[in-house]
């Protein structure tokens, strides 16, 4: 995986389905699991959902959070 070696991780900041998201959609709850969470360097976080291909949507699979 490339984030073991990107150097804005940090040491022990990556991790597998470590959070639940959950909100509450328009007739019921909706949850999400992200596949891998990686804390950066600047103290940020990267949440990656892993897909097959056909499933990627253009935008990408990776959300920054703070």
């Amino acid at each position: 995986m490339l984030l073991d070696h990107d150097r804005k991780v940090v040491a022990l900041g990556l991790a597998s389905q470590t959070l639940r998201v959950t909100r509450q959609g328009e007739k019921r709850r909706i949850s999400h699991a992200p596949d891998y969470f990686a804390r950066l360097e600047d103290g940020s976080g990267l949440d990656v959902d892993v897909r097959p291909a056909d499933r990627v949507l253009r935008t990408g699979s990776a959300r920054r959070t703070r």
